[in-house]
């Protein structure tokens, strides 16, 4: 895979400025809007993972 012509490391207190960030065409940042496509329904029991429940964006606690 080629790598970009640019990098900037972000640490703490630093800003990273881009005009879209398309991560696997599931993921999709563009100005003030987050587009995430493809979520799981149900929860998929690892701690840290979205998932959409209804119309509730949740972040799963791992496994019950």
């Amino acid at each position: 895979m080629a790598q970009p012509e640019w990098q900037k490391v972000i640490t703490k207190d630093s800003e990273a400025e881009l005009r879209t960030l398309i991560a696997d065409g599931n993921l999709k940042v563009v100005g003030n809007q987050i587009i995430i496509k493809n979520l799981p329904v149900i929860n998929p029991e690892v701690q840290g993972r979205l998932w959409n429940s209804g119309s509730y964006l949740k972040i799963s606690s791992g496994p019950e």
